[in-house]
């Protein structure tokens, strides 16, 4: 796939310092695969930080290179273990075993001296990175170039201490050059335009093209388990569905009303899997039944989403992210009505 002319003009941009606010499905990770194969030749220290390990195994795999001293890609705390391992702080693998991240960066900010100086840091989904991360990442590593990709619309880790807040304040410390990626290449025009009225319940935009040039189907309907089984059904591969649940409980219950239904599924974390393991899963004629956490990144031609709540500025970010994984359907479940019946006379005769 070619670059698109907005991220060419991104990856030719001179600034030392690089933000870039990029909507779904934009090709994130591509620009930042981009940028690292730019920099490797003329780097002697890069690092690129990821927010999971399987992202970073999936660059890597499309560089096709390895973790050396030289080229680093990985989470900020199995980076910061490392540097800190090196420099002979031993408490630092107590700590990333334990996952004790606190007392880690507190390590770091006592040590400022294992982490060497770099010529290029790059971050990744930086809109789920906390204010130790920030700050170890712009405070303590001292790097010459930083260049950042982030979506504040999909924050769905707050609940874990993120902040996507502070990306506007450390653009401003670091004089930042702002960038937008805004052509969509996943969803249908109709399923963009149902997720862009989720988003702006937080007062925020989303102003993404949609590039395929179709409109897609949004149906909004009562949660009835006999309406998503006829429907996925009615489809010829049971592989291109995916549904989407707010918590593990609801994932199992449907998980098991579709296995009752002769339909065949799958569910898993993707933390828990590695990249090729994810790829086969994908790959299988199985309807996917994930959180909508474990469904961030992932996408499919049709795609339910059941029980999406408006509670707060991070249940409307999952929600839009829920919308976002469709291409061509999605089924939007709304609270089944329930008829209430009619109270009964509770007066005595004498009244």
């Amino acid at each position: 796939m070619e670059l698109s002319k907005t991220q060419e003009e991104i990856l030719a941009a001179s600034a030392s310092v690089v933000f870039v606010q990029s909507c779904a499905s934009s090709g994130k990770t591509r620009l930042l695969t981009e940028k690292i194969r730019q920099s490797i030749s003329r780097a002697k220290k890069l690092v690129a930080f990821t927010f999971t390990n399987m992202a970073a195994a999936e660059i890597r795999s499309r560089l096709n290179v390895e973790n050396s001293d030289a080229i680093w890609i990985g989470t900020i705390h199995s980076y910061c273990a490392r540097c800190l391992l090196r420099a002979g702080v031993t408490e630092a693998g107590k700590y990333l075993n334990n996952e004790n991240f606190d007392g880690l960066f507190d390590l770091a900010r006592s040590h400022p001296g294992a982490f060497p100086s770099l010529d290029i840091c790059l971050l990744d989904e930086a809109q789920d990175s906390n204010e130790d991360q920030f700050n170890f990442i712009f405070s303590i590593i001292k790097s010459a170039e930083y260049f950042v990709v982030y979506d504040e619309r999909q924050s769905i880790y707050r609940w874990n201490g993120s902040r996507p807040d502070l990306l506007k304040y450390w653009a401003y410390e670091l004089n930042a050059s702002i960038y937008s990626m805004d052509e969509n290449y996943r969803n249908g025009s109709d399923i963009l335009d149902f997720a862009r009225d989720i988003i702006r319940k937080n007062k925020m935009s989303d102003l993404s093209i949609p590039m395929r040039g179709v409109r897609g189907r949004v149906i909004e309907v009562p949660f009835s388990i006999k309406y998503l089984v006829d429907e996925i059904k009615s489809t010829s591969n049971y592989g291109d569905w995916m549904v989407l649940a707010r918590t593990n409980a609801e994932v199992d219950d449907i998980f098991d009303k579709l296995t009752d239904a002769g339909i065949p599924c799958d569910t898993f974390k993707q933390g828990d899997l590695s990249k090729d393991e994810l790829s086969e899963k994908m790959k299988a004629d199985t309807v996917k039944v994930l959180t909508g956490h474990s469904g961030k990144g992932l996408e499919a031609r049709f795609v339910a989403v059941y029980d999406a709540r408006m509670w707060n500025e991070e249940e409307v970010c999952i929600s839009y992210v829920m919308a976002t994984r469709a291409r061509d359907r999605l089924i939007w479940f709304t609270k089944p009505v329930v008829k209430k019946k009619p109270r009964r006379n509770s007066m005595t005769s004498w009244e």
